[in-house]
């Protein structure tokens, strides 16, 4: 492995390691924490309630443990329930290289998942 090789892997691994998860608030209020949070595919029926913000990251699928990790960040910024959504797979399979031959590094299919952080109507 020749050195240029070894300095982009070692940046792609950075890169993997830096990506969590991102909040976005919509207010500067503080809520208090909540312990049980409704998790939603799509918007619930239920009238009335506010977004109070967005939680967001890439994986390569979504998973309940990732699902899990964004309810409970949620609850800890006093959110009722999150509606979790997910776009596309980013560079699916992507070759980063011109000829896979040539050592080109492989880039796993990836998702942005998003959650909106919604609050009940008191």
């Amino acid at each position: 492995m020749n050195c240029r090789n070894i300095v982009l892997v070692l940046c792609l691994f950075a890169i993997a390691c830096a990506s969590g998860l991102r909040v976005e608030t919509y207010t500067d209020e503080v809520f208090p924490p909540q312990s049980q949070i409704d998790v939603y595919d799509k918007p619930p029926k239920r009238e009335g309630y506010v977004e109070i913000g967005k939680l967001s990251t890439r994986a390569t699928q979504l998973t309940q443990d990732t699902v899990d990790e964004l309810a409970k960040k949620a609850g800890k910024l006093g959110a009722d329930a999150i509606i979790i959504m997910t776009k596309g797979a980013g560079q699916a399979g992507k070759i980063a290289a011109t000829d896979q031959a040539s050592g080109g590094i492989y880039h796993p299919p990836t998702i942005q998942i998003s959650a909106t952080m919604i609050r009940y109507p008191d």
